[in-house]
């Protein structure tokens, strides 16, 4: 069975960079906000959520929070993808509860390592 994706960005570059890296061997799905990642979760139930953490409306570790707060949708692993790389930004996404955390730009080999790790 082809492991779900869902990557979150508000940013078309860096979903198509994410698309490129992953379209082969995942089912992959988009979204431009933390509330449309929200609503398409529930229907999609994905593996995983990469999750960049500023975006217009709900932050990205606000979404982690409610992802992992939700029982039916707390079992997706979430790997923050961020340009924001200050220590005390990445354990900020930890604990919001992200399972992994990589900084922008990221290598294609090590959003690939992470996901099969988590997934």
């Amino acid at each position: 069975m082809t492991k779900r994706i869902l990557a979150v960005d508000d940013h078309e570059l860096n979903l198509e960079i994410v698309k490129a890296y992953l379209k082969d061997d995942y089912e992959l799905l988009t979204a431009k906000s933390g509330e449309e990642a929200l609503e398409v979760i529930k229907d999609f139930k994905p593996d995983a959520v990469l999750l960049d953490i500023m975006m217009p409306g709900l932050d990205g570790y606000e979404v982690c929070r409610l992802l992992k707060a939700d029982e039916d949708l707390c079992s997706s692993v979430v790997i923050i993808l961020t340009a924001k790389a200050m220590p005390d930004e990445r354990q900020k996404g930890i604990d919001a509860g992200a399972d992994a955390y990589l900084t922008k730009p990221f290598r294609k080999d090590e959003l690939r390592d992470s996901i099969s790790a988590l997934i």
